[in-house]
């Protein structure tokens, strides 16, 4: 059989994944200057909605990291604006909730008329 290696890229992308998640741990604890277990709980809604911004499918197959940079890039000035403004987080999560349910019906949207379009042309 030939080709890529399922169970070697898999280790490979968990142990990357590991290996970021540590990184950034540390950089947000050093920032912080404090240690604790719950430190990076409320990433979660941030984190996929970059990815969905970005143009990941949540329903999987493709992505793009080059749109995944810039939708990080936007959210954080999205954010630093709110936060200048002096927006309450309440806001600010509604805010990122509410580009999450965009991004959603924007990819939703464009799998139908992918979907369609090749109904159309067999």
């Amino acid at each position: 059989v030939s080709g890529i290696n399922i169970d070697r890229t898999t280790i490979a992308v968990f142990g990357l994944v590991g290996v970021t998640a540590a990184i950034s741990g540390v950089m947000l604890s050093s920032q912080l200057m404090i240690v604790d277990a719950t430190l990076g709980t409320g990433f979660e809604l941030q984190a996929i909605t970059v990815s969905v911004l970005g143009g990941t499918s949540l329903s999987g197959g493709h992505g793009n990291l080059v749109g995944t940079v810039f939708a990080a890039l936007l959210l954080a000035t999205i954010a630093s604006a709110l936060n200048i403004l002096k927006v309450i987080s309440f806001y600010q999560y509604l805010a990122l909730g509410v580009l999450l349910i965009f991004a959603l019906a924007i990819d939703t949207a464009r799998r139908a008329f992918i979907a369609k379009s090749l109904l159309r042309h067999t």
